[in-house]
């Protein structure tokens, strides 16, 4: 038996029905009138999400950098490698 992910809630303008794509932002984005404060983000989420984005980012750092590193080691073996077969 597979488990099934339930659909996500999703937010609309109480004024005009737009789709909320951010629970971030305080007004709607087509009539910019402010959404009910149990449409926003708590303060707990927003932490949350702020040090997920944090965590994502460095290991998007550490990747990049492991990723040069080897890369360098690459080039570094096979320019031994020509100068080898040069010499």
């Amino acid at each position: 038996m597979s488990e099934e992910t339930p659909p996500s809630k999703e937010y609309r303008c109480p004024a005009c029905g737009h789709v909320i794509y951010s629970r971030r932002r305080k007004k709607c984005e087509v009539c910019e009138l402010p959404y009910p404060p149990e449409f926003l983000l708590t303060p707990e989420e927003l932490e949350a999400l702020e040090n997920e984005q944090r965590e994502i980012h460095a290991r998007r750092e550490r990747d990049k950098t492991k990723e040069e590193e080897e890369r360098k080691k690459r080039d570094a073996a096979s320019s031994n490698a020509s100068f080898m077969l040069m010499g």
